[in-house]
């Protein structure tokens, strides 16, 4: 059974390189495409469409636009097993300061605070946990209640294992649809209020386990959420 449960995983992890190589392969350019062929149409309109006319363009470009983020999703989420890199000693707190300054235009116009307990250096794929950790803030970021994010990251020993808590002030989630949160091309949200294609946390959860550890996600409405992962040191 156990040897049976390997070859399928095998076999799954395969069909989703051939289904993500396909995809960024055979339709890319023909999204590339359409979205310039859109814009042309756009240059030579100019400004005689009409108010009706000028919605239907904004929507196709925007189609391909998300069409893309689609794409870029599913190749990021593939690519994890992939791609990876070997594990390092890093230290999370330079780590932490490196996502901060990629992420800074974001942060400046969100006013977001980023806050951190002195974290550990651990054997992580250093490039990954750049991945992980900018989408969880991004999320962070999206989902944001009234009041500017605050964005607070700590970690603890646990039996073995590095607990880590990324916790926010945001708009929160029903506890069920935090369960769903993780999962492939998941949008909770209206994709006018909130864009994006819905990988950013199946990413992180992938991560996560290619590390060894466990995802799991705790919220409530209008109460922020927890994003807790393990990792074995």
């Amino acid at each position: 059974m156990e040897k049976n449960n390997k070859n399928q995983k095998c076999s799954t992890e395969e069909d989703l390189q051939r289904l993500a190589y396909a995809v960024s392969h055979d339709m890319r350019e023909p999204l590339r495409m359409i979205a310039s062929y859109l814009q042309l149409i756009e240059m030579e309109i100019g400004d005689k469409f009409t108010e009706e006319s000028r919605t239907y363009m904004d929507n196709a470009l925007k189609g391909a636009r998300d069409l893309n983020g689609f794409i870029d999703g599913l190749v990021e989420y593939s690519r994890v097993t992939t791609d990876g890199h070997k594990f390092e000693l890093t230290d999370l707190n330079e780590l932490i300061e490196d996502v901060k300054l990629d992420m800074r235009n974001e942060i400046k116009a969100s006013g977001a605070e980023i806050t951190y307990s002195q974290l550990p250096a651990i054997l992580v794929d250093e490039r990954q946990f750049l991945q992980l950790f900018r989408h969880i803030i991004d999320n962070s970021i999206k989902f944001q209640g009234e009041s500017a994010p605050k964005i607070r990251i700590y970690a603890e020993a646990k039996k073995g294992t590095v607990e880590f808590t990324v916790s926010d002030n945001g708009i929160g989630m029903h506890p069920e649809n935090a369960q769903k949160a993780a999962g492939f091309f998941t949008k909770l949200n209206p994709r006018e209020d909130h864009p994006g294609c819905g990988m950013g946390l199946a990413v992180v959860k992938r991560i996560v386990q290619r590390h060894g550890g466990e995802l799991k996600i705790q919220s409530l409405p209008g109460h922020g959420t927890n994003i807790i992962f393990t990792i074995r040191p």
